[in-house]
């Protein structure tokens, strides 16, 4: 699992690509928690790249969740894979951990939402 961390207004942007499991939960959890700055309440996962989520990855997920809940936020998903967002649903997330809408211009309303993050 490959990480990265990209900052958008009041939040950040997770990255991440291949296998969110036990082998690598507790380095992502890291990253995410260094990332979190004083003005974060919103995580966004970008899971664009993503091939697996465990229930370890999954508990990676709401722990960051739980973090931005806890400063006022939100946490969601961009562009989770049908198995991802299968897995939110069976294990109760789907109201926790929703879909990333930004907010867009009146002349970008009808555009598709894109998640920038580099690291």
């Amino acid at each position: 699992m490959a990480s990265s961390i990209d900052t958008i207004p009041d939040g950040i942007v997770v990255a991440l690509s291949g296998r969110l499991d036990s082998a690598n939960s507790a380095e992502t959890l890291a990253l995410i928690t260094t990332a979190w700055g004083p003005e974060t309440k919103r995580v966004v996962f970008d899971c664009t790249a993503v091939s697996f989520v465990s229930s370890a990855g999954l508990g990676v997920m709401v722990q960051a969740a739980r973090q931005a809940k806890t400063r006022g936020g939100s946490a969601h998903h961009h562009a989770a894979s049908p198995a991802i967002l299968q897995l939110l649903r069976i294990a109760g997330l789907g109201a926790v951990i929703t879909p990333y809408l930004p907010a867009a211009a009146p002349a970008e309303a009808s555009a598709s939402p894109t998640v920038s993050a580099h690291g």
